[in-house]
């Protein structure tokens, strides 16, 4: 299947429904049409990292932008918005926005500090009033000051909670944020995970929940606790909601280990995956952190048992969560070191 699509300058109104069978589609080149929307299914392309809808007529944001939690790249510049939506900062990997010439007057609320990897945003060509144009045309940095100076503080104290497996116990906290708090249960799986969550912890100032099972919930390759397990994930996902509305819940697959739960971890992790999209939840995959080009596993990062990871390996995990939730302290420079681990 096609990875790379290129529609651009194809004088087409609306976008071939095909294309959101494309699940394995990671760029898609929309620009210089008269497309004014895209299909509902379009929210099936999970794994789109470039999405360039430039020169259209939309008049607003496409409502399923907000589902597609992998996109990097957004260009949706010379349009007729009105508004950005507050789905947008639910795109947690964004790291370049082009909204410039269309008719946006304001942003969404807390859009600088939500959108934390956004490096490059263009908006000129806006009547922007809140922030104003000349705010935004300073960068990501200005737009944060004056959030917060004009919305108050509160938003600045937001948490990170991560609770599951043992494996946390080991992140190193000098090198976590100050608002990350970590839970270590005795029995890391998610049946324990939902328990604690909904019957002990108090998430009320929690604004992100990670949750991280182990391979207690692949159940020896039994797939009939693998199916619970991933039953138990959705009722947690949903109880959560229930009890607390204003809380972004994100599942952090199982690290792949090299022993017999090998397997069982690769089908755990898909059924996980699968829960997370009908839940509309983030999901982040580990297996690319912790894998070589040849189909093995980076034994770097294991201890000699090659289940177990050691310091490296440890910090390869956080730095896997923190390219979707920012939890490290200078998480730029600890890409850098995640980037020569891999080399090694």
């Amino acid at each position: 299947m096609a990875k790379v699509i290129n529609l651009s300058g194809r004088a087409l109104l609306s976008l071939p429904v095909d294309i959101c069978e494309q699940k394995s589609l990671r760029s898609l080149d929309c620009k210089h049409n008269h497309i004014s929307s895209l299909p509902n299914k379009f929210r099936q392309l999970v794994n789109l990292r470039i999405l360039l809808l430039g020169s259209n007529n939309f008049s607003e944001m496409p409502s399923t932008i907000g589902k597609l939690t992998n996109l990097a790249v957004l260009d949706v510049s010379y349009n007729r918005l009105t508004t950005i939506p507050d789905s947008i900062c639910e795109l947690v990997q964004l790291e370049y926005l082009d909204a410039s010439y269309n008719k946006i007057t304001s942003l969404p609320r807390q859009f600088g500090w939500k959108l934390r990897h956004l490096k490059k945003l263009f908006l000129y060509g806006n009547p922007l009033e809140d922030p104003p144009l000349e705010v935004c045309n300073n960068g990501m940095r200005a737009i944060r000051q004056y959030e917060k100076t004009t919305q108050g503080v509160e938003f600045l104290k937001e948490s990170v909670a991560i609770i599951g497996d043992c494996v946390i116990n080991n992140f190193n906290k000098g090198t976590l944020l100050g608002n990350v708090r970590t839970t270590v249960l005795k029995r890391g799986n998610i049946k324990s995970i939902r328990k604690h969550v909904t019957k002990h912890a108090d998430l009320q100032g929690v604004q992100t929940l990670i949750i991280h099972g182990g391979t207690q919930d692949c159940g020896e390759g039994k797939m009939s606790v693998i199916k619970e397990s991933a039953s138990e994930l959705r009722e947690t996902i949903r109880d959560l909601r229930n009890k607390y509305n204003h809380l972004t819940i994100i599942v952090s697959a199982v690290v792949p280990r090299n022993d017999y739960y090998f397997n069982d971890c690769r089908v755990m992790n898909d059924l996980f995956r699968q829960v997370c999209k009908e839940e509309s939840c983030g999901f982040v995959d580990h297996e690319g952190a912790f894998m070589r080009k040849t189909g093995t596993l980076d034994s770097h990062l294991y201890t000699r048992d090659g289940v177990h990871l050691n310091s490296r390996g440890t910090l390869r995990l956080a730095t896997s969560l923190n390219k979707v939730v920012p939890i490290l302290k200078n998480h730029d420079q600890n890409r850098v070191k995640s980037a020569k681990l891999t080399s090694s």
